[in-house]
Formats: C-alpha cells, sequence, structure tokens
C-alpha cells in the first residue's frame, strides 16, 4: 500500500471522518459513500475471523487509510482518491473469487468486477493478522438471464449497492469500464483494451 492520506483508531472513526469531511470539502462521491459503508462492511470482515472477538478490536484496530497499491496480481496501480491530479480516480477491477463461493454469484469465468471506494490496512493490537483491504462496491449482470449478460461479447453489468471489504491480492487487474450512454447504471466491461 502506498500513498498514506491518514492513520486513526477504529473506535475514533465518528470523530476522524466528521473532521475529514469538514477540513476536505471536496470529497468525490465514492469517498463519501466509502465513509457510509465502512464500518457495516468492516463487521462483515470481521465476523468472516472467527477467532477475532469484539473485545480484541475494541480501542485495539488501527485503520491506516491509503490512495493507492500495487498489490494486484497484474502489478496495476489501483487507485481509491478524490483528487488524482485534479480529478477523482477510483479504480474498476476484476476479482478472482473464492472457490468455494464461485458458485454463489454471476460471474464471468470465476471473475466478478467492483469498484474501489477505499484502500486500507487494518491492524489489531495482538491479533496474528493484518489485513491491506479494499472496500469495494460491486458490478453485477445487468440483466438475469443468459442471454442478457453479454452484449457484443462484452460483460454488460450494473453498480449494486453491495460493499465488501477484499483481499488487495485478490485483485486480478484494472478493467475499462464504459457507460452505455442511452442506459442509465448500465456499462460494459471492456476486455480488449489492455
Amino acid at each position: 500500500m502506498n500513498g498514506l492520506i491518514a492513520t486513526f483508531l477504529l473506535s475514533e472513526f465518528e470523530q476522524f471522518t466528521a473532521l475529514y469531511k469538514q477540513t476536505n470539502n471536496d470529497l468525490a462521491p465514492e469517498a463519501l459513500l466509502a465513509f457510509e459503508e465502512f464500518l457495516s462492511t468492516l463487521n462483515k470482515l470481521f465476523d468472516l475471523c472467527g477467532d477475532l472477538t469484539e473485545e480484541m478490536v475494541e480501542g485495539n484496530a488501527i485503520i491506516q487509510w491509503y490512495s493507492y497499491t500495487t498489490g494486484a496480481s497484474s502489478g496495476d496501480c489501483i487507485r481509491a482518491k478524490s483528487k488524482h491530479y485534479y480529478n477523482a480516480e477510483f479504480s474498476n477491477i476484476s476479482v478472482n473469487m473464492n472457490e468455494e463461493e464461485v458458485d454463489d454469484y454471476h460471474t464471468d469465468q470465476g471473475i466478478c468486477f467492483g469498484k474501489v471506494l477505499m484502500l486500507v490496512n487494518i491492524e489489531v493490537k495482538g491479533y496474528h493478522s493484518i489485513f491491506d483491504v479494499a472496500l469495494v462496491q460491486w458490478y453485477d449482470f445487468r440483466y438475469d438471464n443468459e442471454n442478457g449478460r453479454f452484449k457484443y461479447g462484452c460483460p454488460l453489468v450494473k453498480l449494486v449497492n453491495i460493499y465488501d471489504f477484499i483481499p488487495v491480492e485478490s485483485i486480478i487487474e484494472l478493467i475499462h469500464v464504459v457507460p452505455r450512454f442511452d442506459k442509465s447504471n448500465e456499462y460494459f466491461v471492456n476486455y480488449f483494451i489492455f
């Protein structure tokens, strides 16, 4: 992880975000959404760690917020930043899904797509793991039927209100998401550009 933006205690998240919003009034909508979804999504991550208790986390969780990482398996630079050369840059990515869960989702040959909203390192003092994770908002296929999932050889997707923290190393690479101009919340995933 690179480009440290801030470090804060999880127990001080509400105070940190309130102050950060006051002093940085030009935050991109994606950054504001990341703040809004952070705690509930982090709880889902912690629930997956059976040996991590609320008592262990309380007052012992340190969050380091970063603007980019090169931790994707492709070596691509994955960004989550309100200002990157005066423009918001929140990377669209492809993600290797866990083989045990691949049947639970509509995937493109075991791959899902998402938009990175935040990159963080989470350390719980006294716990054996440190998490380098990305807060991701998922894309899903626009239509549920098999025939409607692809158009012109590209996945046809929509951005959905589902959020997860995923390990940075599960990111495969950047993807190019192209809006379908005559439709709302409808995008093509362009495989042919890279």
